[in-house]
Order: C-alpha cells, then sequence, then structure tokens
C-alpha cells in the first residue's frame, strides 16, 4: 500500500471518474488527476444539478482531491442489535442533512442503501426488533417518495407513497405526500381523494391539504382548459 509520507501523485485515468481513485489512497494525502472528457462531464449529460457549470466539453478537467478520511461501517449482520440501530439513525441523518442541502439524488442513496440493509435482515430475536425494523423502513418509504417529488419523478413517488402505505395505512404524512405526487402527475381526482383522505387521518393536515387541494383544482382546471383549446383547434382545421 501507499505509505502516508507519500502527499502527491499525479495520475491520468482515462475511464474510471476521480473519486474512486481516492479510496486506493490514504488520509492528508493530496491526488492531482486529469480525466478525459467522456468521463470527467458525464454528470453534465445527465443534468445532474451538482455538475460544474460553464465547462468545455472538449477539454479534459484537471482534479486536485485531499482525501481528509475514511470511516468505514461495520458489516451490518455482524452487527450487534443496539450497534444496527446506531448505524440507521446516522445513515438516515445523513440522507436528511444531504436532502435539506437539496442533494436530492445523494440523500436518496442513503435512504435506499439503507432500507436494504434492513430488508436483508433475516435474524430477528423478536417482536420488538421487527417493529423497530418496520417504523425505519416506513420513514424510509416516505423519505425516498419525498425526494422523488422534488426530483420531479412522480409516477416513482406514488411508488414509494404505496409501499409504505401497505406498512402504515393510516399514516397522513404519507398519504399527503401521494395525494400531491399524483396532482402533479395529472391524476387531479384521484389526487383529492388522497388529499381529503390526509385530513381524515389527521387533523393538524388540514391547512396544507386545503392549500394543496387548491393547487390541483387549479390543475385541473387550466388542464381542462387547455384540452378544450385543443378540440377547437382541431376542428377549425378540419
Amino acid at each position: 500500500g501507499i505509505q502516508a509520507a507519500v502527499h502527491t501523485s499525479s495520475v491520468t485515468w482515462p475511464s474510471i471518474r476521480p473519486i474512486f481513485c481516492a479510496l486506493f489512497f490514504e488520509a492528508d494525502m493530496l491526488l492531482q488527476l486529469t480525466c478525459r472528457a467522456a468521463a470527467c462531464h458525464a454528470a453534465r449529460r445527465k443534468n445532474r444539478p451538482d455538475a460544474p457549470a460553464g465547462l468545455d466539453v472538449s477539454a479534459p478537467v484537471e482534479f486536485e482531491v485531499l482525501l481528509l478520511g475514511f470511516e468505514r461501517e461495520g458489516y451490518w449482520q455482524n452487527l450487534s442489535w443496539q450497534q444496527r440501530w446506531a448505524l440507521a439513525e446516522r445513515l438516515k441523518a445523513k440522507g436528511n442533512a444531504l436532502f435539506k442541502d437539496k442533494k436530492y439524488a445523494y440523500a436518496s442513496n442513503r435512504y435506499a442503501h439503507l432500507l436494504r440493509l434492513i430488508d436483508s435482515t433475516r435474524d430477528f430475536e423478536d417482536q420488538q426488533q421487527l417493529d423497530t425494523a418496520d417504523s425505519i423502513k416506513a420513514a424510509l418509504l416516505s423519505n425516498l417518495a419525498l425526494v422523488a417529488f422534488q426530483q420531479q419523478e412522480y409516477a416513482r413517488s406514488i411508488e414509494w407513497c404505496d409501499k409504505a402505505l401497505h406498512m402504515e395505512p393510516g399514516n397522513a404524512k404519507v398519504m399527503f405526500r401521494k395525494g400531491k405526487a399524483l396532482s402533479m402527475k395529472g391524476d387531479y381526482e384521484e389526487a383529492a381523494e388522497h388529499l381529503a383522505a390526509a385530513a381524515q387521518f389527521d387533523a393538524s393536515f388540514a391547512a396544507d391539504v386545503d392549500a394543496a387541494k387548491a393547487a390541483n383544482n387549479q390543475r385541473a382546471k387550466a388542464a381542462a382548459q387547455k384540452q378544450q383549446q385543443q378540440f377547437r383547434n382541431f376542428f377549425s382545421k378540419s
């Protein structure tokens, strides 16, 4: 391996994204990388919001990566239950912080990673452990629905909501999120039903539900007017 006394290194990495190179270096090392355009501009082609703006796609990009540290979590199945719950809280908190910073793709990855860990668990010893896992899983599904909504992936948001509601049918927050996603997707009648149900499940959602209902009605009205205009345009040409 590379010793800590080695502080700099220059590498040309033609096909793998630069961040992976840093995994082979120790903390406090400065890694200088040159990446070909096809790799370093892949984020631009995918329209990722965290991609740097104003880059010349015909030119390579040079990176300097300083690895400040690396913490590897223990293997989930080898951890005690207390350690698992502590790890779950850390991962969820990291996801929440990323969401707050509007780094939605990264937040989604954190939530989905923890969800996979929960789903892989088979060694429950009692009902309390199972209930705790289900509670964490339901919260993750709700968070994933919210992330997908913020990414304007409304159909995906609805799918996450359905999974959460399968576990907690009376969850007003998830019902509300599904109603908003349905409205954005154009399913206005179904959206109104879910929004009304959210208010019935939890009266504290009444104000938010009223605002969402008003927005849903406006979208439905605008969609109907647009459709009528399209019909008029069609028959005027025939």
